[in-house]
């Protein structure tokens, strides 16, 4: 019945879902993973009165020495009650639940990082911090809790070791790109930029960065493109965009340097023109296309390699001496339009 339970839920059919909870907790009034499962679908459903109801204030325990150490289903009822108090707002609620959880079986991680989650959200990362720890010390295996280490770490300030947190979840859980993320802007933070970079190319992994666009061809690493034509295409917001375009002068002559045939820069509709402008200078007679990418628009099929415009700084910028003292605008105006406004704004008069 319970198995039944969360198949339904899964499939998103709440209302018999919620039969076959009622029915299985007919059966066992106290099944923890029953009342655990009960109490997510209701609260994911915007019930949260009924949630609470069904976990009745507390939740239900195993049997003393039944298990060595605290089964998974009761864990999980924990787990929910403390999610929906701190839903509802009730971190100090919470956190009771989370200790009682750390009474209940002291070598359960989960609660100390419950305990360390709440307060770091909070703001209290020294206390955090604490919890982290003895949430490590119980599963020393698990990356999660110490990429949320590094978090509190990096909020105090302290940097260094925030890196090297983020590096130790990197090793422990490969798969866990937030932690290379992080650890990109720890290390830009000591000026190690090359390093830096590094950990930010995981930006599209860790669903850092969009939109994150697939092609048939490979991403340039700066190498010789004999003749090809390189896309550049615009990621994130416009003010992202506005930043990466820093690049993207020295990014043409790269290249130009490299054998480029062409180059085509994918630009947000209201900087297409404003770029192009700027770009039309430094490019002369070399084939420069500068123009907005439609959504589900396929690229040119004659696209050689491509990259997005987030990474130019890992391949132009890897050490402070790269960064130009003087470099050419990013944007030039419309002159027809910049004559029109000066007109009318001087036909105002003084003082507007």
């Amino acid at each position: 019945m319970l198995d039944q339970a969360g198949r339904l839920a899964a499939e998103g059919r709440g209302a018999e879902a919620e039969k076959a909870y009622q029915a299985a907790l007919a059966l066992r009034p106290d099944d923890p993973a029953a009342l655990a499962g009960y109490a997510g679908l209701a609260r994911h459903a915007g019930r949260p009165d009924l949630a609470a109801l069904i976990l009745g204030g507390r939740p239900c325990r195993v049997p003393c020495g039944e298990h060595d150490a605290m089964a998974a289903e009761q864990v999980s009822a924990f787990r929910e009650w403390a999610g929906l108090l701190t839903a509802a707002g009730e971190a100090d609620r919470a956190a009771k639940v989370w200790w009682m959880l750390i009474l209940s079986d002291p070598g359960c991680d989960v609660g100390y990082a419950g305990v360390a989650n709440l307060r770091a959200a909070q703001g209290r990362h020294p206390q955090a911090l604490r919890g982290w720890d003895r949430a490590m010390k119980a599963n020393p295996a698990c990356g999660d809790w110490r990429y949320n280490q590094g978090n509190s770490l990096k909020f105090l300030g302290r940097t260094a070791e925030a890196d090297a947190a983020y590096r130790l979840a990197a090793r422990l859980d490969p798969a866990l790109a937030l932690a290379d993320f992080n650890r990109g802007y720890a290390a830009l933070e000591q000026g190690r930029l090359a390093d830096g970079w590094e950990g930010l190319e995981k930006r599209f992994a860790a669903g850092q960065a969009k939109p994150d666009r697939r092609f048939p061809c490979s991403q340039w690493d700066g190498g010789p493109l004999g003749g090809g034509k390189l896309l550049i295409w615009r990621e994130q917001g416009v003010g992202d965009e506005l930043m990466f375009a820093a690049c993207y002068a020295d990014a043409l002559a790269a290249a130009r340097e490299a054998g480029a045939g062409a180059v085509v820069i994918d630009a947000e509709p209201r900087l297409a023109g404003l770029l192009a402008r700027a770009l039309a200078p430094l490019a002369g007679d070399f084939p420069l296309d500068v123009r907005p990418w439609r959504e589900g628009e396929a690229p040119p099929a004659d696209i050689k390699v491509h990259l997005p415009a987030g990474s130019l700084p890992a391949l132009l910028r890897r050490r402070l001496s790269a960064f130009p003292l003087s470099a050419p605008p990013v944007v030039v105006a419309d002159p027809a339009l910049v004559t029109a406004w000066r007109g009318r704004l001087a036909a105002l008069g003084p003082g507007v």
